[in-house]
């Protein structure tokens, strides 16, 4: 038999360098087809409500199939295995007296229903397990006509990991395992493809007699089903890396005969914490605080000194290079972020440069160019939602929209009221006060200021946001719920 060590795969170079669980280092990443990926993902057992450790995963699954989608440019299938049957299901199932169909189609349409909120894409296609039952008997059966699985007396049939002798190469066996009773199964390594039905249970027929698919048998058969005997990607959560994926890849090759089914396997581990949380959240601040900052400047609300246009362009074009070569070098998007925040960074300073005249004159192409580049990676890429370039075109002050008028005379208004109860309008700065005017005047003045605050609050509600500088006050387009929330905060 062939060494258990993953093969390097014949095929067409994206560019792309993962780390792969099965050679345990990061290798390039080549497709069996140019330009297409094909890719089986192990969805949810639907027996309970998604976690946050489903969300972790699905999310960073979600990113890297934007990212090899919309930055290089391949076309990816993703099939995503719905485990409906399952001895978890059918415990609950008659735990809470429902028949288990009931059960199952419940929690499938609560995970999606859950993705979709986290803006996770939905599967290429779906499959349930009770939907190809008839290609999992027969996968089973080619396993046992190649004589790499046997079946028991009890109906129950078993992968004969000694027969297959390339058990073992996601990860190393723990040889303690051979040493226990093995039962009815020839090893204790030995594992079910099809489990002889228990009084009360679900069945189908097969030729073995009445029962049901084991779980790993389920996704290696509704892969090959879809997407054929070789496969380029394979995804999961790192505890399934064995014994789950270890056998769906000892099954594969069993039942086509070939050294190796799946040529890259991609795992996840759960990482969240209150500080990741916390950083996150800050990094959110700034892009959004960027945005709001550019489309003033785009629309003529923000006035500041001759942006460096070449300097931008030479910078945004950098950022574009490094951002992907970040991305193609295991997906690290922590560097491209990074990369992205060094252009904000360096941007806004240049959005806060005091004007030098009274000139109108700015540079909106150049900022448009980097907002629309800052959107696409952080809408199509990195699947997060932040006011777009057309809310700020339509929001323009070349623009007819009576929205934009009535903002612009809110803004204003609120902005001259500010002032005047911070004691910084023209009449109360010509006023020669003492400390205790002043001290006086401030404290008649807080329920005009609780007031300007009280009605930017209300707007960001709406989805409109209002942003106070040092001589002036400019309003944007935003995400509606973080004023909410905020509010929210500062009431509890």
């Amino acid at each position: 038999m062939s060494s258990l060590s993953w093969i390097p795969p014949d095929g067409h170079d994206t560019g792309v360098v993962f780390y792969n669980s099965a050679s345990k280092s990061k290798v390039p990443f080549k497709t069996i087809y140019p330009g297409l990926t094909s890719w089986y993902m192990c969805g949810p057992t639907v027996y309970d409500s998604a976690h946050i450790g489903h969300a972790l995963s699905y999310v960073k699954f979600d990113i890297i199939r934007r990212i090899l989608a919309r930055v290089f440019n391949i076309n990816v299938v993703v099939v995503m295995g719905v485990t409906d049957i399952d001895d978890k299901i059918i415990k609950r199932a008659h735990e809470m007296k429902v028949d288990f169909r009931e059960l199952s189609k419940f929690y499938e349409e609560e995970f999606f229903a859950d993705m979709d909120r986290l803006r996770v894409l939905r599967p290429s296609l779906a499959p349930r397990v009770t939907e190809h039952v008839p290609f999992i008997v027969a996968f089973i059966q080619k396993i046992l006509d190649n004589k790499l699985a046997y079946s028991v007396s009890d109906g129950s049939v078993y992968f004969d990991t000694v027969a297959f002798g390339r058990y073992g190469k996601m990860t190393p066996l723990d040889g303690s395992v051979d040493a226990k009773e093995s039962g009815i199964k020839k090893s204790p390594r030995d594992f079910a493809l099809w489990k002889g039905a228990k009084p009360g249970e679900p069945y189908w027929e097969s030729p073995w007699g009445r029962g049901r698919p084991g779980w790993h048998i389920e996704c290696s058969a509704m892969a090959n089903h879809i997407l054929g005997t070789r496969l380029d990607l394979h995804s999961g959560g790192i505890d399934l890396l064995f014994p789950h994926h270890e056998n769906e890849e000892a099954q594969c090759c069993a039942h086509s005969g070939d050294l190796q089914w799946c040529n890259y396997w991609l795992h996840t581990e759960v990482a969240y914490t209150q500080t990741c949380m916390l950083e996150a959240s800050a990094h959110v601040r700034r892009v959004r605080a960027f945005l709001q900052d550019a489309y003033a400047y785009i629309n003529g609300q923000l006035k500041c000194g001759p942006l460096d246009e070449s300097g931008l362009k030479q910078r945004l074009a950098q950022t574009r290079v490094k951002v992907k070569n970040h991305l193609a070098d295991d997906m690290d998007t922590s560097k491209a972020l990074s990369a992205v925040m060094d252009l904000i960074s360096h941007a806004t300073k240049e959005l806060h440069t005091k004007p030098t005249s009274i000139s109108l004159s700015r540079s909106a192409g150049t900022m448009v160019a980097i907002c629309s580049y800052i959107h696409y990676l952080m809408e199509d890429v990195f699947g997060m939602s932040f006011p777009s370039l057309r809310d700020a075109a339509n929001m323009s002050l070349e623009s007819s929209g009576r929205l934009a008028h009535v903002m612009n005379s809110v803004v204003k208004f609120r902005h001259e009221v500010r002032s005047y109860a911070l004691l910084q309008d023209p009449t109360t700065a010509q006023q020669e006060l003492s400390s205790a005017d002043k001290k006086l005047k401030r404290k008649e003045r807080v329920p005009l200021l609780q007031a300007c605050d009280n009605l930017r609050e209300n707007l960001q509600m709406t989805g409109l946001s209002i942003k106070d500088h040092n001589e002036s006050s400019t309003w944007s387009v935003s995400d509606g719920t973080v004023g909410s929330s905020e509010k929210a905060k500062k009431k509890n």
